[in-house]
C-alpha cells in the first residue's frame, strides 16, 4: 500500500519493455529494487525522476500469481 505499484494498462509502441516479456495488466511492484519513493506515486513517475534515455533498468512486476522480473534499456520518451 505503500510503494508505487502501477498496473500497465497500454504500451504506446513495440517499446523494450514489451520486448523484454511484460504485457498490458501486468503489476509493475519494483524498479532496480525500489518499491517506493516520496517523490514519485507510480512506477512511470520513478523512472522519468531517476533514469535517462539509454539507461537500463530491472523491472520486477507480477503477472497474476506469478511475480517476473526482466531487464531493458529505455528509448526516447514515451517508454
Amino acid at each position: 500500500p505503500d510503494g508505487f505499484a502501477t498496473r500497465v494498462t497500454k504500451f504506446w509502441s513495440n517499446t523494450h519493455g514489451k520486448q523484454a516479456g511484460m504485457r498490458e495488466d501486468d503489476v509493475v511492484i519494483a524498479i532496480n529494487g525500489e518499491t517506493m519513493s516520496p517523490l514519485a506515486i507510480n512506477a512511470m513517475i520513478y523512472i522519468r525522476t531517476h533514469f535517462e534515455t539509454g539507461d537500463e533498468i530491472r523491472v520486477r512486476y507480477r503477472r497474476g500469481e506469478l511475480e517476473k522480473e526482466t531487464s531493458f534499456k529505455l528509448r526516447a520518451k514515451p517508454w
